[in-house]
């Protein structure tokens, strides 16, 4: 996912960032790429580190979504979605859950907020809890006899949840959660397994 000699030209510098303000919030779409790449604190811009000097990671995903913002100019659909911490433990098991040993380039991955944890300290929000679902994509699926064949269509498997949410953690409000999920295209509906 390195910039192009044309967007470092032009002034782009690839897809915007997933959004996951609002509990129920998803993103779909189908895997373009990925990379490893060190954190960013975002009030300094600078590079994250754990306290013996190891560098904290993330997985940087970019997927191809049927999403448009008409703030931004020739959007393409492309998020990118930053794996790690609770998402990263979604992300796995929703792999696991279709199947699956890795992240795969052609693939479907959808990710919803679904809600917060308590907060470790006064004034800090609790870290955001979400949900994932994995699609292998017809390509990825290797012969054999356990193999599901690449003509048949792969059934879509419940979205993983992270974990069981803790005692204490702050529950989704029902309703925001219902609006959320009326909000969902058919084809999100779907790949998260729900009734379209």
């Amino acid at each position: 996912m390195s910039i192009t000699p044309e967007q470092f030209l032009m002034g782009g510098g690839g897809a915007p960032g997933a959004k996951f303000k609002t509990l129920g919030d998803t993103v779909t779409g189908q895997v373009l790429d990925y990379e490893m790449r060190q954190q960013t604190d975002l009030e300094t811009n600078s590079l994250k580190t754990w306290d013996d000097g190891r560098p904290m990671m993330q997985l940087v995903v970019t997927l191809q979504t049927t999403d448009r913002d008409p703030s931004f100019e020739d959007d393409d659909g492309k998020r990118r979605v930053y794996i790690k911490g609770l998402l990263q433990q979604a992300v796995r098991d929703a792999i696991k859950a279709a199947g699956g040993k890795k992240l795969e380039v052609g693939g479907t991955l959808t990710v919803r907020y679904i809600g917060d944890e308590a907060p470790k300290r006064r004034g800090v929000s609790g870290a955001k809890i979400y949900q994932a679902h994995w699609q292998p994509g017809a390509d990825v699926f290797l012969s054999g006899p356990t193999a599901a064949p690449v003509s048949a269509p792969v059934a879509a498997a419940p979205a993983a949840p992270v974990a069981a949410v803790p005692a204490q953690a702050t529950q989704p409000d029902p309703q925001a959660l219902a609006a959320a999920l009326a909000q969902l295209t058919p084809e999100q509906r779907q790949m998260m397994g729900l009734p379209v």
